[in-house]
């Protein structure tokens, strides 16, 4: 664990002089990526808080609207 801290303060160091190195050091010792994951909501989720629903229903109002033109 102390060489990632290690790692993650020489990364923040050398980012200042070469981008290069800091995303080498991140890939290798960090397991960054250059790829974000993607994170998902459970299929439990709870229903929608009021103003979700509202939004939602407006939403959908408009999508009707916009059809019917």
């Amino acid at each position: 664990m102390a060489l990632k801290v290690a790692v993650r303060k020489n990364q923040l160091e050398l980012s200042k002089k070469s981008a290069a190195m800091a995303i080498f050091l991140g890939k290798n010792y960090l397991g960054q990526t250059d790829n974000p994951q993607v994170i998902t909501e459970p299929e439990t989720a709870t229903a929608d808080d009021a103003l979700t629903a509202a939004l939602r229903e407006e939403a959908a109002k408009m999508e009707a609207e916009d059809a019917a033109e």
